[in-house]
């Protein structure tokens, strides 16, 4: 399981800088927050600007300008990780030598957190014996880990060592070195601390015969990030998952796996008694065959079967709703037309306490895609929807947790009468 992260990413004055920007975007998409400081000249190659609108965040560029929203001890405080790329000559012969001159110096001087460097500059540069001293010193600090760059055609024209290193390998590189370093701790004093949570994940499938099935298109992705964040929460997960191409979370207390829509049906119906709460998160199949053939059917033989009919696959949310007692019971809805009004409809019809409605209009966002972009409904707010920017499926499981996290905290204070 990967963590997710609080990252400072310092950018310093090599061509490389564009590159700064896929990395942030991959960053973001993992679900991981980034804040951004530039030195003054990485400002001539690539704008802050664009570095804000990618992460989200202010960017850091001067300690005692108006953006300069976090102090750089309290930024360091607050990352997990700090990640230097690239990073130039000048920049990590500066750190090496103990100098503090700008943004990104004094926040790198003040971090005590693991240190990412991600060298970019011109071969003769990087085997400079000046310079090489300088990045050796911080090969032998224990926070202090260097990604080798590659070797290649440079922005000078020369071909060798001093490509920063690619994207996809240096956030492997970040997500190995916080995984070996940081613990994050499972939230003792949330709402969610100790809850039973069932989750439903994936597609189900309906064989018309041995080998031929009705499914859907969903991933499962989005509910196995809902049990990711659950667990984080300190939640007891038990997930149950349709047929899906996807490791699950570690810590899941429970993994049931299932194929059919009856096979779901009787796996949340046996787990919910014990719930406090069910997040349906699942696509299971709407509709059923009338008999399933027992060997692979000829293409004719199914055609010209008058008895093979589709039928209403059961109701998973209807059913639990008839058993329910205290349990918060939250849905899904996948919609492409009509949103607003289908998804209270399908609320109201299913006794949900809340219900996610997920935009599958665009091909940016929804099954296949590593995005979502949802709307939250709550009973008794259906006339104040809450909106959410398109956000990364990781992103999407922490704001609808902590919108359960709210109400069960309402739940809780209107219990004990405040």
């Amino acid at each position: 399981m990967i963590l997710i992260l609080k990252i400072v990413l310092c950018v310093s004055s090599s061509i490389a800088a564009y590159k700064s920007l896929d990395l942030v975007s991959k960053l973001k998409q993992a679900g991981h927050e980034v804040i951004t400081a530039m030195t003054p000249n990485a400002q001539k190659i690539v704008s802050a600007a664009a570095f804000k609108s990618l992460s989200r965040n202010e960017v850091i560029t001067d300690l005692f300008s108006d953006n300069a929203v976090i102090a750089h001890i309290a930024l360091t405080d607050w990352c997990d990780i700090l990640v230097a790329a690239p990073a130039t000559y000048n920049l990590i012969s500066k750190i090496a030598c103990g100098i503090a001159d700008d943004a990104v110096t004094t926040i790198v001087a003040a971090c005590k957190k693991p240190v990412v460097i991600a060298p970019a500059m011109n071969t003769n540069m990087y085997d400079n014996p000046i310079f090489i001293d300088n990045l050796n010193k911080l090969r032998k600090l224990d926070n202090y880990n260097i990604i080798e760059p590659a070797e290649g055609y440079l922005a000078c024209g020369a071909i060798g060592r001093g490509r920063m290193a690619p994207v996809e390998d240096i956030i492997a590189f970040i997500e190995k070195t916080a995984t070996e370093n940081i613990k994050t701790p499972v939230k003792k004093n949330g709402p969610l601390y100790n809850k039973n949570i069932v989750i439903t994940a994936g597609p189900t499938r309906e064989f018309i015969d041995s080998v031929r099935f009705l499914s859907n298109p969903s991933s499962g992705r989005m509910g196995y990030a809902v049990a990711e964040a659950a667990i984080k929460a300190g939640a007891r997960v038990t997930l149950i998952s349709g047929p899906v191409d996807i490791k699950p979370p570690d810590g899941v207390d429970k993994l049931l796996k299932v194929i059919s829509t009856e096979d779901m049906l009787e796996a949340v119906i046996d787990n919910f008694k014990a719930a406090d709460i069910l997040i349906s998160a699942a696509a299971p199949c709407d509709f059923t065959f009338s008999e399933k053939l027992s060997k692979k059917a000829a293409k004719l033989d199914i055609i010209n079967n008058d008895k093979l009919k589709l039928n209403a696959a059961p109701d998973i949310l209807k059913a639990a709703a008839k058993i329910k007692k205290n349990q918060i019971i939250v849905g899904f809805a996948a919609e492409d037309n009509n949103h607003l009004a289908n998804a209270v409809k399908k609320m109201k019809a299913k006794s949900m306490d809340m219900i996610v409605l997920n935009d599958v209009s665009s091909t940016e966002t929804g099954f296949a895609s590593e995005y979502n972009k949802i709307t939250i409904i709550k009973k008794g707010a259906e006339n104040e929807p809450a909106d959410y920017d398109k956000a990364s499926k990781i992103e999407c499981a922490r704001i609808i947790l902590d919108n359960i996290s709210a109400m069960m905290t309402s739940k809780n204070n209107k219990r004990k009468g405040r």
